[in-house]
């Protein structure tokens, strides 16, 4: 194969596909559209692009990147292996792999990495200088050492594996002293670099180094997941995301009743967030669930208002619990969209079922995974931008992560389970509708109810544990709030006895009754507002209490009573006196319970560069750079389009776009008149555009394999 001269030539032999998947693997090549193979090739020999594709190299390919990089234009792959002491099918994989993502180019012997590559690694990628201008050999090494006292021996060691320049004063005028530098310039083993630095030669550093490139070994592979020591944890693990499912709901329903105004940035109050906490059992799963419920869609901060459940949330309750476990775990990722998030959640998913899972053990993989932690980790709260990770911090950060997952259910009883990578239900218990009521006036549910039971339930009676088999008990307020929301009492003691297992426990059946005795005894009109009394005496007793001056209540007749508030203010006025007023329209109906409030639910995010769209632009990076395809004149464009007016045949055709930025289509020409090109573009429909805006065009063709 003939030896390409240049990054640009390498990358015209490829294929679309093989560009395609460059620009999938470097993301910021493709945005925007490079317009030839030129300026792709250069993007890619950018430091700032060849930083993010470093960032992403695992420990052996950062290996083999920084060998390459010190001795790849000169030693071929048999050396090369030598001196990092490893197979030469795992160099020359490692290699294939870097010249996939456009790092390294050439060919054995000969092989370059880019000047991004070069800038980014430093002047000594693997501690090592330039050779001598006449190399030394090894027998004239090992006898210029022997003659050597200690005290050279010494100076000469601290540059061997890391820098290999040292300051040296007056460095190109010295040898003639006694001192180690002026001796070891003397033997030849400095040599100056420039008036105040020397440097020790490549062929002595690897003499000391004893032929190694570097003083460690590192592996070829991340450390095996090892196994657990139960043989399924699926039951647990089924257990945690089932109580994250209610959990989920406990906290969109408080929000929903209470509607928390959000901080003057736009955040949660702290203490929204501890009521939250409270009710779910820390603070700590709290904010997760929040943050997860937001990245889900079915929680958000309406504008200008306050945090509430959106519009998605009302349907994703209808469905299965298995698919809404799937939702907010495939939201996950997605709460911190960070580097690491994102490597952390694909190592859990490539892990066998019952692997074991520790902190400790997930920072090992991590850390092999991603030596660089620069640019990768900028985003990371435990990372300071610009600065490496600590391996405490990273295990530290990997003790949160499997934490979350553990709420998710992802891992339980401190093994991954198969919940991490389930696109099937694997058991989720189906719910139930009965329930157990007893005798102090608790219901338990036995486990995961329906949806219609759970919205019943949720109105009869005040929850006081939550889990899979939630514990509520049945109060006056609890009975109050049905009686609110259009329940009559009848209703309610014929769904009790529908649905309870036990026969319903008498104190209920009282509660219920004594409560709709007094439900309604007074009404409240929303007539700015007017309380009408069945028992004018419960009048005197309401204008005698404290409180009532401030709401302007006065008699206006026996048993009648308005106020200057409004029907919701006197309605708890009232209900704090201890009393069950009912309010009621002005047409005199009963105003039950409205519905909660529902934010409009936020479009998902956008799905950016597609892997259709990586091929379109291969594409036509490799047309553009046919030249006996593509025609650039105005006068050759517009025969060209000329030609194909109404063939039916499809022409690619760059232009400059409205926003002033290259682009291309492929269409078929309808006209050519007027100063104007008439075309139907593939996907878009009939289009008109000035032939002044038309840069090139050539005939469509699939791209080459």
């Amino acid at each position: 194969m003939k030896q390409p001269r240049s990054l640009a030539e390498q990358l015209r032999g490829w294929s679309a596909e093989q560009l395609a998947d460059l620009m999938a693997r470097r993301e910021d090549l493709a945005v925007p559209p490079p317009h030839d193979i030129s300026e792709l090739a250069e993007r890619a020999s950018a430091a700032s692009s060849a930083r993010r594709a470093i960032d992403q190299l695992n420990v052996w390919q950062m290996r083999v990147c920084r060998s390459v990089a010190t001795m790849g234009s000169s030693t071929s792959l048999r050396r090369l292996a030598a001196l990092l002491d490893q197979p030469q099918s795992a160099v020359q994989q490692a290699i294939a792999e870097l010249t996939d993502v456009a790092l390294v180019w050439g060919s054995e012997g000969h092989w370059h990495c880019s000047q991004g590559v070069h800038t980014v690694l430093g002047p000594y990628p693997a501690g090592l200088a330039g050779v001598s201008a006449v190399a030394l050999s090894d027998d004239d090494i090992d006898r210029r050492l022997a003659a050597a006292d200690e005290s050279v021996l010494r100076m000469l060691q601290r540059l061997v594996w890391h820098d290999p320049a040292g300051q040296a004063q007056n460095a190109q005028r010295r040898g003639d002293g006694d001192t180690p530098v002026d001796v070891a310039l003397s033997l030849g083993l400095l040599r100056p670099a420039s008036a105040h630095t020397v440097v020790l030669p490549r062929e002595v550093s690897l003499r000391m180094r004893g032929g190694r490139l570097f003083a460690d070994q590192v592996a070829q592979s991340p450390p095996p997941w090892a196994r657990g020591q139960r043989s399924s944890t699926l039951s647990a693990g089924l257990g945690s995301a089932g109580e994250l499912l209610r959990h989920s709901e406990l906290i969109i329903n408080d929000v929903s009743e209470r509607n928390p105004q959000p901080t003057a940035t736009g955040g949660w109050r702290q203490r929204d967030l501890a009521r939250l906490g409270a009710l779910v059992g820390s603070l700590g799963q709290a904010k997760f669930l929040v943050s997860l419920l937001e990245e889900s869609r079915l929680l958000r901060r309406q504008p200008g208002t306050s945090w509430m459940a959106t519009t998605d949330y009302d349907a994703w309750l209808r469905d299965p619990d298995f698919t809404k476990w799937v939702r907010l775990r495939d939201s996950w990722a997605l709460v911190a969209p960070e580097t690491l998030r994102r490597m952390a959640l694909s190592e859990l998913q490539c892990a066998p079922d019952d692997s074991a899972v520790t902190a400790e053990y997930l920072a090992t993989r991590l850390q092999w995974l991603r030596p660089a932690w620069t640019a990768a980790l900028t985003e990371s709260p435990v990372a300071p931008t610009g600065e490496d990770i600590s391996a405490a911090e990273l295990t530290r950060w990997a003790s949160s992560v499997i934490e979350e997952w553990s709420w998710l259910g992802c891992i339980a009883l401190g093994q991954r389970t198969q919940l991490a990578v389930a696109t099937t239900d694997p058991g989720f218990p189906l719910p139930v509708s009965d329930v157990f009521i007893q005798g102090d006036l608790t219901v338990i549910a036995p486990g995961p109810v329906t949806r219609e039971v759970a919205e019943v339930l949720g109105l009869m009676a005040e929850l006081i544990s939550t889990g899979g088999g939630a514990v509520r008990r049945f109060t006056a307020a609890s009975i109050r709030r049905a009686l609110d929301a259009g329940w009559m009492p009848e209703e309610l003691h014929g769904w009790l006895s529908q649905h309870s297992v036990t026969d319903v426990p008498q104190p209920l059946s009282y509660l219920i009754d004594d409560v709709a005795r007094r439900h309604g005894a007074i009404r409240i009109q929303a007539v700015a507002s007017v309380a009408v009394l069945d028992d004018p005496a419960t009048a005197e007793h309401l204008l005698s209490l404290a409180g009532q001056a401030e709401l302007g209540l006065r008699r206006v007749a026996p048993g009648v009573l308005v106020a200057a508030a409004d029907p919701q203010e006197l309605l708890d006025f009232l209900r704090a006196a201890g009393h069950a007023p009912t309010v009621q329209t002005a047409s005199g109906g009963l105003a039950t319970t409205p519905a909660p409030r529902r934010a409009r639910t936020p479009g998902g995010p956008s799905p950016g560069v597609t892997r259709s769209d990586l091929r379109q632009i291969a594409t036509a990076l490799l047309a553009r750079d046919d030249p006996a395809r593509q025609v650039t004149g105005a006068n050759e464009i517009i025969a060209l389009l000329e030609r194909n007016a109404g063939s039916g045949g499809w022409l690619d055709i760059d232009h400059v776009s409205e926003q002033g930025t290259p682009s291309t289509v492929t269409a078929r020409v309808i006209a050519v008149a007027s100063g104007r090109l008439k075309m139907i573009v593939r996907g878009a429909g009939p289009q008109v555009i000035a032939l002044s805006r038309l840069l090139a065009a050539r005939q469509h063709r699939p791209d080459r394999s």
